[in-house]
C-alpha cells in the first residue's frame, strides 16, 4: 500500500532514526475546478521510508474525516514550514511524532484506546518523544470544556491522566525523565493575557520547579536534566540552568544557551558565543591559527568531545575540541572548510535565537570554493590538563586514554559520578580494544543475535543506547527490574567490582584461569566485609587481589560509596593490564 520508488527523489526528506525515516512528495491541489473560484495549493504528501529502500504512506485517521493520507502545506500561513517542523519527527524508542500524530515503526498510527475523564476523544497530538515506553498526549472532545493531558504505551492504552486543563490549566506534559514531569500550565487571565510557563512535577504531580519559564531547551532524546542540569528562559528573555529541584545554579543572564552537553554549554553573551562548564566557568572559542577568536557567532553542543563554531568575521565554521587549555577550547585543525549551512542551518546574523543545531559525526560536510563535499574525521582529543581531575588520577587515566579505552564523550568530568549508562559504554570500549573486534561481532559471537535484533528486541523501556544494549547482552550488565535499566543512576564502588569481573569474564575468560593462586596468595580481608552484599564479594575480592580496585583507607573498601569517572578509568586499564599479562 502506498510504496514508493526510493530511488526516485523525494522533494523532501527528514533524518533517519532506528531504521526509518520521514520524506514528503510535492503534489498541487486544484480547489473548485472550473468555477470562477478556482485555486490552487502546494502540500507535501507524507511517507515513511525504512531501510529497506520501500516507502509507505502515513494515513492518520481523523475522527471527523476519516482515514486519509497525511499532508503537510508547503507554505504556511499560520505555523512553521516542514524543514522547521520536520526536524522533530523521527523515531525515539520506537514511536515516530509526525506532526502530532503518533506512528510505530511500522508506519502504523497508533491510536488512543478509551476515554478521558468521561469524555470521549475526539482530537489527540502527541506532545513530545517517546522515553521509557511513555509516550505524552494532550486531547480530548470538542464539545466538553478543555482538553486533557495524558500518557499512554505503545499500543494507545492510556496510562495516567492528568487534571483536567479546566482543573489544572496544564496544556502539555512530556514523558518523565529522571523522576521529573516537565510540563506547562497556563491560560488567559480577565484581560485575556497568557499567563503561565514551564516547570517540572515530581511522579506525584507536585510541582518541584515552578511553571514560571518561558521556554527551555531538551535533547530530542528525552532529555531535560542533561549533566544534572535543566537549561531554562525567564520572561526577560535571559537564559540559565536549574537543578532537578528548582535551584538556580546557571545565573538567567545569557542571550541564548544550549542544553549542557558533555559538560559544556555554548552560551551568548553581549553577541558573541562561548562555552560554560557546569559550575559557569567560561571558556573562549580557539581560533584556527591557534589563541581565542574576539568572537564566534554561532556554537552547538559538544558531541563525541567535538563541536561545530562560526565565526562571521572570517566566514569559517570549523570544530573545537572539548579539552581546555588555559581558558581555551582549541580548534581542530584541518576542519575550517565546515559546512555552516548544515551544522547552523536557521543561523541569522545577530540573531539570538539558536534554532536548529546539527552536531559532528564521523563524515562532516565541507564547503570549499562554493563546492560541497564530506571528509572524514580522523580526530584523537588531546591529553587533559592535569587541573581537570586528581594528581594521583591522572597517570593511569592519561594512560587510559592513549590506550584507547576512554571514549572521546566520556573525556571530561573526571571527577564526576559515573552513569550506569556511561560505564555501559566504558566496558563496551574496553572489550572492543582488548579483543580487537567491533561490537558487532562480540555481540554475534556471545548471543548468535546481531546488534539490531537485540535492540529492535527493546530489553529495557527506559534506554534504547547500543551500548547498553550490547554490554546487557554480553552479560556485562544487567537491569535493575521491571524492565528497567536506569541509565542515568549512579553505581556503587561494589557494583564497580562486579560489572568489571564480569566484563573481564566476556572479554577474555581464559586468562582468568591463572587468577586463582594470585587471588589466594593476596587473601584479601576488609574490615568493612559485613557490609558487602552477596552478589559482589567474589567479585570485591578478585578486584583487590589483582589490585585493579583498592581500599579506600583504613583496611575498608567502602562497597556503597559511589564511583567516578576517573576511578573507572584508572580501573579499566588495571584490568587491561591484567587479562593481556595473563593473555601473553
Amino acid at each position: 500500500m502506498g510504496e514508493v520508488d526510493s530511488n526516485g527523489l523525494y522533494d523532501w526528506a527528514g533524518q533517519f532514526s532506528e531504521g526509518v525515516a520521514v520524506v514528503g512528495l510535492l503534489k498541487t491541489v486544484t480547489y473548485d475546478e472550473g468555477t470562477e473560484f478556482e485555486s490552487t495549493a502546494d502540500y507535501y504528501e507524507l511517507y515513511l521510508l525504512s531501510e529497506n529502500g520501500t516507502a509507505k504512506t502515513l494515513v492518520r485517521d481523523d475522527p471527523w474525516s476519516g482515514a486519509s493520507p497525511m499532508e503537510y502545506e508547503a507554505e504556511p500561513i499560520v505555523g512553521t514550514t516542514i524543514e522547521s517542523a520536520g526536524y522533530t519527527w523521527f523515531c525515539q524508542n520506537g514511536v515516530l511524532n509526525v506532526n502530532g500524530t503518533p506512528f510505530d515503526t511500522d508506519g502504523n498510527e497508533i491510536k488512543v484506546k478509551g476515554a478521558l475523564d468521561d469524555q470521549d476523544i475526539d482530537y489527540y497530538e502527541m506532545t513530545g518523544p517517546c522515553v521509557g515506553g511513555v509516550i505524552p498526549m494532550y486531547g480530548g472532545s470538542a464539545v466538553e470544556d478543555g482538553g486533557q493531558a495524558f500518557y499512554m504505551d505503545k499500543n494507545g492504552n492510556i496510562t495516567r491522566k492528568f487534571p483536567r486543563y479546566s482543573e489544572s490549566h496544564i496544556t502539555r506534559v512530556y514523558a518523565p525523565e529522571q523522576d521529573r514531569i516537565v510540563a506547562c500550565k497556563g491560560g488567559y487571565d480577565d484581560n485575556w493575557e497568557w499567563v503561565g510557563g514551564f516547570g517540572a512535577m515530581d511522579m506525584s504531580g507536585n510541582w518541584v520547579i515552578q511553571p514560571v519559564y518561558d521556554n527551555f531547551r531538551y535533547m530530542m532524546s528525552g532529555r531535560f536534566f542533561c549533566d544534572g542540569l535543566w537549561t531554562v528562559q525567564d520572561s526577560t528573555g535571559r537564559w540559565g540552568a536549574v537543578d532537578k529541584n528548582g535551584n538556580v545554579v546557571i545565573p538567567l543572564q545569557y542571550e541564548a544557551m544550549n542544553s549542557f552537553s558533555e559538560g559544556m554549554s555554548a552560551v551568548k553573551k553581549d553577541g558573541a558565543f562561548f562555552y560554560i562548564d557546569l559550575t559557569g566557568k567560561r571558556y573562549s572559542i580557539g581560533a584556527v591559527a591557534g589563541g581565542a577568536v574576539s568572537k564566534a557567532d554561532a556554537a552547538s553542543m559538544m558531541s563525541d568531545g567535538v563541536a561545530p563554531v562560526y565565526v562571521a568575521a572570517d566566514g569559517k565554521a570549523y570544530c573545537v575540541q572539548n579539552v581546555p587549555k588555559n581558558g581555551v577550547l582549541p580548534a581542530i585543525e584541518g576542519t575550517q572548510n565546515l559546512a555552516r549551512e548544515v551544522y547552523f542551518p536557521d543561523y541569522e546574523e545577530g540573531s539570538d535565537e539558536i534554532g536548529t543545531l546539527i552536531a559532528v559525526g564521523d563524515i562532516i560536510a565541507v564547503k570549499e570554493s562554493g563546492k560541497w563535499g564530506f571528509s572524514k574525521l580522523t580526530f584523537h582529543l588531546d591529553l587533559p590538563d592535569e587541573s581537570a581531575m586528581d594528581k594521583w588520577a591522572y597517570d593511569e587515566v592519561c594512560k587510559a586514554i592513549e590506550a584507547g579505552l576512554v571514549p572521546n564523550s566520556l573525556q571530561n568530568q573526571y571527577r564526576s559520578n559515573i552513569t550506569r549508562a556511561d560505564f555501559a559504554l566504558l566496558l563496551t570500549e574496553v572489550a572492543t580494544t582488548i579483543t580487537e573486534k567491533d561490537l558487532e561481532t562480540l555481540v554475534k559471537d556471545a548471543t548468535g543475535k546481531d546488534l539490531d535484533t537485540l535492540e529492535k528486541a527493546a530489553p529495557f523501556t527506559d534506554t534504547r543506547s547500543t551500548a547498553v544494549i550490547a554490554a546487557n547482552a554480553l552479560g556485562i550488565l544487567k537491569g535493575t527490574g521491571n524492565g528497567k535499566f536506569e541509565p542515568y543512576a549512579t553505581i556503587s564502588r561494589q557494583d564497580a567490582a562486579t560489572m568489571l569481573l564480569r566484563a573481564a569474564t566476556a572479554i577474555k575468560a581464559d586468562a582468568m584461569e591463572g587468577w586463582g593462586d594470585k587471588i589466594a596468595a593476596a587473601n584479601v580481608q576488609f574490615d568493612d566485609g559485613a557490609a558487602f552484599s552477596g552478589y559482589a564479594k567474589e567479585a570485591i575480592q578478585v578486584m583487590a587481589a589483582l589490585d585493579v580496585m583498592k581500599g579506600t583507607g583504613a583496611n575498608k573498601f567502602s562497597p556503597k560509596e559511589t564511583y567516578t569517572r576517573q576511578q573507572s578509568f584508572m580501573t579499566v586499564y588495571r584490568l587491561m593490564t591484567q587479562i593481556l599479562d595473563k593473555a601473553a
